[in-house]
């Protein structure tokens, strides 16, 4: 299945600050905010019980989060495909998240 940019209410920017080597590095992620519509045909088209999505923007893929259609009480509710929404990368640049950001207006 392929989420476009009609799937996705908001792309939102996320940073972390890291101390390496005794010095902060910035990294950065972007949450994908799904449409209901888009998280029920992922439900719908889950092979088995898990499945991941990644994103490509300018033909570069990066990162990939993981969901569920397991119902299960043990599994985090941020995992199930009902409330899925996707958060790729963790250590890309600011430039690249704001780049997948750009490409979900």
């Amino acid at each position: 299945m392929i989420l476009t940019a009609k799937d996705i209410v908001e792309a939102r920017l996320n940073k972390f600050d890291w101390l390496m080597s005794g010095v902060v590095v910035h990294h950065y992620s972007v949450t994908l905010v799904l449409t209901k519509d888009a998280r029920e045909r992922l439900a719908k088209t889950c092979p088995g019980k898990s499945a991941r999505i990644t994103a490509s923007v300018d033909g570069i893929f990066t990162g990939w989060s993981h969901y569920t259609t397991d119902n299960d009480a043990k599994v985090s509710e941020d995992l199930k495909a009902k409330n899925y929404n996707p958060s790729l990368g963790g250590s890309m640049s600011r430039a690249f998240a704001e780049s997948i950001i750009n490409a979900f207006k």
